[in-house]
């Protein structure tokens, strides 16, 4: 609720809003422990980490020499530093595992289809690269192994996350049983 305060804050018509948030936070902070239903202490069944701008491209670069059973990346767009930004490290995962994908529905600026058909070609049998023109993906995920999924703002193959702006770009990184795995049945089924 902070953060959510602090990226509204800066609207000018928020100020409503803004009283809102500190609210419901302070009365979370004043809550925390009723929030539990027993005496017992708890191991939570998952974690939940906020993910500033910077933050993305070093997680995103551990998950791809970390991830052991696959490493798949939804982005809206690729753009002039796909390359760098995700396809990079998608290929590093990709010559460790067979299942490594990225999907996009966009290209921005100065790239063309024959840029992204020249890595798609580049990168076959190393990472499937796959455009969703219909419906439109606007999803901006990551997702590795079972148990990591990461949703943000960020579009992983056309924007980089700035150090002097760290909530240009928010992220929220779950680790929990499953998490990922069911994430991604439930994009498949809607990409078809």
């Amino acid at each position: 609720m902070d953060l959510l305060r602090e990226i509204v804050s800066r609207l000018s018509s928020a100020s409503r809003s803004v009283e809102v948030l500190q609210f419901m936070a302070s009365e979370l902070r004043r809550q925390r422990n009723m929030l539990s239903t027993s005496d017992e202490p708890q191991v939570p069944a998952a974690t939940l980490t906020i993910l500033h701008a910077a933050d993305h491209e070093r997680l995103l670069r551990a998950a791809a020499h970390d991830a052991q059973q696959r490493f798949i990346c939804c982005t809206n767009k690729v753009g002039a530093n796909m390359v760098p930004a995700l396809f990079d490290p998608a290929e590093v995962a990709g010559r460790r595992l067979a299942d490594v994908r990225i999907y996009y529905s966009r290209r921005t600026g100065p790239v063309k289809r024959s840029h992204v058909t020249k890595h798609r070609e580049r990168l076959h049998g190393i990472v499937d690269l796959t455009g969703v023109p219909e419906p439109q993906l606007h999803a901006k995920f990551l997702a590795w192994d079972s148990n990591h999924l990461v949703v943000s703002s960020l579009n992983w193959g056309s924007q980089s996350g700035l150090e002097d702006n760290p909530l240009d770009e928010i992220g929220l990184y779950v680790e929990g049983p499953d998490i990922a795995t069911s994430v991604l049945e439930r994009f498949e089924a809607e990409i078809g």
